[in-house]
């Protein structure tokens, strides 16, 4: 009895010690190997310390896993472009850590399937007002790391700006270090890094992130295509990267901390004992089977939710630093929670300098920016009644020539130590103001255009209704050539505001036949033969009568009508306008190289001043010189339109004082 009881008791103790210790033994590890790794400096992904070694995340992690799959590590130094393009194709290396993934280098190395970390690329600039977006990345000169990913990846800057048609300069470096250093003394006039980089290096250069960021990528190991050890160390690396980052407490956690974030001896025993001894060791068992499993997935779930807030704040972060609009959060006692990159972009072309979160608004200088927000957080406050409507919209106006909309929201917050915040948006409105002012300038300018010859045609009538018994032949004769002119001038107006309309509608359709260019000129010629002698102009036509070319009559007859309608009405009296006509031109004007005429009108007009003609073709837009001289500011820009559809060219030279020259270039 006693010798049963002894077994009995070893049964127990041998199930209560080695059962759980099935569920709770790690696996067994691998054999001994010695792994040639790639480093190179990118802290603090990977960097050496000041006695040589290798630390950083990614040599933590790796440590760790050599560490218990009994591994050791020869660290390989090179530039990034000689670890990947050199040791990792040649195999001079087993392991190439920090390597993003995409299609393309899938077919060069082996990855592992588990993603280490997420990166994506941002973009720094020598002062802040130069980059907005991609398209202020025209004609600059952009310094790149060789062979990144945020490089010549789908989504890298040289393919960003290709879809994007910008031209740009791009300056191939070995490292991100000399990419700062490039923007830093003028080398380059912007440069693209990773953003761990810009985090842990961009203080340390006289340089400023802009708001681009883009190219989101996927972090893993690389290995040598097809090497023979890939299949298993894959495997095994695989396997604890799952394991440590469903551990909140594993060193892949803290890495991203550290480096971003008595029983009494008896005689007999009952048989009841026994049966209750083996059913709470077999309840015991169960539970701490269930509290293992339990254990694993709340750990999961836990780090599936981490990763989740992570993208998240990631996805506000991107959506909020690429919206056009300025954006403040802050709280009721006035700290600022959220300032995105647009407001910051607007604080800093007006004042420059930025904000940064954690300031209190009410410490800040009273400007157009600062005031209205102060304003209404104290309005607010008097009014305890919450609304998610705007408490009220304001223009402000920033010197010199921006205009923002403000709009302002009350908000409950969901939290023990803030009950209230008031959002800001900040909205550019500078295009609507201008082309609102530019419209209420056209209205005035086409009332006035239209009253004119209306009156002197009514003004006509009347005296002939009159004094038609008192007028002799001359007298009459001259009514009704006043009659006719306004007339003319009134029917071409009108003519010009159906043409913007037809165009601002897509529904000009075109009649193409062949036109002699000379007689087309010729009835310009003779449309404003008044105009030309009440000024005493000389108009010098030298345009071959052969000359024929492919185009609507009517069109084309309007856009030299209105060509040298300009130039009689911008020259002085007594000058000279000239038309040339030069036949199968070869030159600037013809970029494509194909048959066709140009067409010059040169004038010794009142020219046109530089700050002018990059807006000189833009509806409604008038010379800033023009005085007092009739115009809608529809011309030029129905000019060029019309050109364009003939599948043409026009351009402009001009010295202010001096006159213009209008170049044409019409394919036959």
């Amino acid at each position: 009895m006693k010798n049963r009881n002894m077994v009995i008791l070893s049964l127990i103790f041998l199930s209560m010690v080695l059962i759980p210790s099935l569920f709770l033994s790690p696996p067994s590890k691998g054999a001994a190997l010695h792994l040639r790794v790639g480093a190179y400096e990118m802290p603090p992904k990977i960097f050496s310390d000041e006695n040589g070694d290798w630390v950083g995340f990614w040599p933590d992690i790796l440590q760790y896993i050599a560490g218990k799959e009994g591994w050791t590590i020869d660290w390989i130094e090179g530039t990034w472009t000689e670890c990947t393009e050199d040791y990792l194709m040649n195999g001079t290396i087993d392991i190439m850590p920090d390597v993003a993934f995409d299609k393309d280098r899938n077919l060069l190395y082996d990855f592992n399937n588990i993603t280490v970390f997420s990166n994506w690329a941002v973009v720094y600039a020598r002062h802040f007002g130069i980059i907005y977006e991609f398209a202020d990345l025209e004609n600059k000169t952009i310094a790149v790391m060789k062979g990144s990913i945020h490089t010549i990846g789908d989504y890298g800057i040289m393919n960003m700006t290709k879809a994007f048609g910008i031209n740009c300069t791009f300056l191939m470096v070995p490292d991100y270090k000399q990419v700062l250093e490039m923007v830093e003394n003028g080398t380059a006039e912007a440069g693209v890094v990773n953003r761990l980089f810009g985090l842990e290096k961009g203080d340390e250069y006289d340089v400023v992130q802009t708001s681009l960021i883009f190219n989101p990528a996927d972090l893993k190991f690389a290995f040598p295509k097809n090497a023979t050890l890939n299949n298993y160390l894959i495997e095994r690396i695989d396997y604890h990267l799952t394991v440590l980052q469903s551990d909140p407490d594993s060193i892949y956690y803290s890495s991203i901390e550290h480096y971003f974030m008595g029983i009494p001896i008896i005689e007999t025993i009952p048989e009841w004992l026994i049966f209750l001894i083996i059913t709470v060791t077999i309840v015991g068992l169960i539970f701490v089977s269930m509290s293992i499993y339990l254990k694993r997935v709340v750990n999961q779930k836990t780090t599936e939710l981490r990763a989740t807030n992570a993208e998240l704040e990631i996805l506000n972060r991107i959506f909020l630093d690429t919206m056009p609009s300025g954006v403040l959060f802050i709280y009721e006692d006035g700290e600022l929670s959220l300032v995105n990159q647009a407001f910051n972009n607007f604080y800093s072309k007006a004042y420059a300098k930025t904000i940064e979160t954690s300031t209190n608004v009410f410490n800040l200088p009273d400007n157009a920016l600062t005031v209205p927000v102060k304003s209404q957080i104290l309005e607010a406050k008097n009014n305890s009644h919450l609304t998610k409507t705007p408490l009220e919209k304001q223009s402000i106006f920033l010197e010199p020539s921006t205009y923002l909309e403000l709009v302002s929201f009350k908000i409950q917050l969901k939290r023990m130590d803030r009950n209230l915040g008031y959002l800001f948006v900040f909205r550019d409105v500078t295009s609507f103001i201008e082309l609102e002012n530019l419209r209420q300038q056209f209205l005035s300018m086409v009332t006035h255009e239209l009253r004119t010859p209306i009156a002197a045609i009514i003004l006509s009538i009347h005296n002939l209704l009159k004094y038609r018994k008192k007028l002799d032949e001359e007298q009459l004769d001259k009514i009704l050539v006043i009659m006719q002119r306004n007339g003319d001038l009134l029917s071409v107006m009108l003519e010009d505001l159906l043409t913007a309309a037809r165009i601002e509608a897509a529904s000009i359709d075109l009649e193409k036949k062949i036109c002699n260019l000379s007689d087309i000129v010729q009835s310009i010629q003779q449309e404003l033969g008044n105009q030309i002698k009440e000024k005493n102009i000389t108009l010098k036509v030298e345009i071959d009568s052969n000359i024929q070319i492919q185009a609507d009559l009517k069109r084309i007859s309007q856009v030299f009508r209105i060509l040298i309608d300009n130039a009689v009405k911008f020259s002085p009296i007594q000058s000279e306008i000239r038309i040339q006509a030069i036949e199968n031109y070869q030159g600037p004007e013809n970029p494509k190289g194909i048959s066709g005429v140009l067409i010059k009108v040169i004038d010794q007009g009142i020219g046109i001043p530089k700050c002018d003609l990059p807006r000189l073709f833009q509806r409604f837009h008038r010379g800033s010189n023009v005085g007092n001289v009739n115009g809608s500011g529809l011309g030029l820009n129905i000019a060029k339109t019309l050109i364009e559809l003939h599948d043409g060219k026009i351009s402009v030279e001009s010295q202010e004082g001096r006159g213009s020259t209008f170049a044409i270039f019409l394919p036959k």
